[in-house]
C-alpha cells in the first residue's frame, strides 16, 4: 500500500480572500470603517498607530508580505490580512485553525505569517533599537 495520499483525499477550501480582505480593510483601515481606533487596539492589543508603521516595515523588509498574484492571476493574501492574523494569534494565544472564518486563511498560512511575522518584527525592533542606543552615544559624545 503506498504512503502518498491521492490528490481526491485533500479537499480544496475556496475561502474568498478577497472578500476577507475588503471586509477588514473596511472594518478597521478605511477612511469610513465600521470599527473605531479602541475597537482595533482591543482586538490586536496595539493602537492603528503602531500597528500600521510596523505592517509597512515588514512588507519592506520582507516579500513574503507582498501582496503578488499567484500562478492563476488572482491577488494573494494581503499584508493587512497576515499581519492582523498573525497579531490575533498572538494577542488571543488562540489555534490558527480558529481563525479560518475571520481571516479566510487556512491554519498553514497564518501559521507562516506568525513565524515570519514575528521574526522579522523581532529583527526591526532590535535594529531600531540599536540604531536608537547609537543616536544616544553619539550624542552624548558630543556634549
Amino acid at each position: 500500500m503506498s504512503s502518498r495520499r491521492s490528490s481526491s483525499s485533500r479537499k480544496s477550501v475556496r475561502r474568498n480572500k478577497e472578500n476577507g480582505h475588503k471586509h477588514l480593510m473596511q472594518d478597521y483601515f478605511n477612511p469610513s470603517l465600521n470599527f473605531d481606533d479602541k475597537a482595533f487596539t482591543r482586538q490586536y492589543q496595539m493602537p492603528p498607530a503602531i500597528f500600521n508603521p510596523v505592517m509597512n516595515d515588514v512588507v519592506y523588509y520582507d516579500d513574503y508580505f507582498k501582496q503578488e498574484k499567484d500562478a492563476m492571476g488572482c491577488d494573494s493574501f494581503s499584508p493587512h490580512q497576515k499581519l492582523t492574523s498573525a497579531f490575533g494569534m498572538l494577542s488571543y494565544g488562540c489555534s490558527a485553525d480558529s481563525l479560518d472564518e475571520t481571516y479566510r486563511m487556512g491554519e498553514s498560512t497564518v501559521l507562516n505569517a506568525k513565524m515570519w511575522g514575528t521574526h522579522n518584527i523581532r529583527i526591526l525592533l532590535v535594529r531600531r533599537w540599536a540604531q536608537h542606543v547609537l543616536i544616544l552615544k553619539v550624542e552624548k559624545k558630543g556634549e
